[in-house]
């Protein structure tokens, strides 16, 4: 299976590249900026869109590219999570308290994937909030939507691949199951 992931500038982004790898996936490193053109070039299994830093109004997704991966498997990780849940119809709200560098236990999460004590960590200054009318599964922590899933969509607020999430190999294989 090949995995188009896309760069946001953030070096978190080889982390995941090489979890994924170790998991038995080639995985292609592209840079949102070129996206569409990349995308189109060769024909992936499964999008990832990755963390970055800033707003989601800070890079140009189109609606339409976006439109065209809706029966396409697709996992979004904290800024890629809030690109995805943003052209959905969800709110992004700025965090009170940001959580840079915060671990947060996650049993709901765990539950969904099936997996004991997850610990996910935390990078964002941003939050999604609300529920479109969409046939989804939804978890969230307080008021900030965490964990997402839809049709071939997953996403998820926290990092699944940083040292302060638990078992982030079995994470990123519980996720990708649900959509691949």
């Amino acid at each position: 299976m090949t995995i188009a992931l896309f760069d946001f500038n953030d070096s978190f982004i080889l982390n995941i590249c090489e979890v994924l790898e170790s998991l038995g996936y080639k995985v292609d490193i592209l840079t949102w900026a070129q996206k569409e053109l990349h995308a189109s070039e060769k024909k992936y299994d499964l999008f990832i869109f990755g963390p970055g830093p800033g707003h989601v109004l800070d890079y140009k997704i189109s609606d339409n590219f976006l439109d065209s991966l809706l029966d396409t498997p697709v996992l979004g990780i904290c800024l890629g999570h809030q690109v995805l849940l943003k052209h959905l119809g969800y709110q992004l709200i700025p965090l009170e308290h940001p959580l840079h560098g915060k671990s947060l236990p996650l049993e709901k999460v765990g539950d969904a994937l099936d997996l004991n004590e997850v610990k996910g960590q935390f990078y964002n200054s941003w939050q999604i909030v609300g529920a479109p009318k969409l046939d989804h599964k939804a978890i969230y922590y307080n008021d900030m939507l965490v964990y997402f899933h839809w049709n071939k969509w997953v996403s998820v607020q926290f990092h699944p691949e940083s040292v302060g999430t638990s078992c982030p190999h079995a994470i990123f294989k519980k996720l990708l199951s649900k959509i691949v």
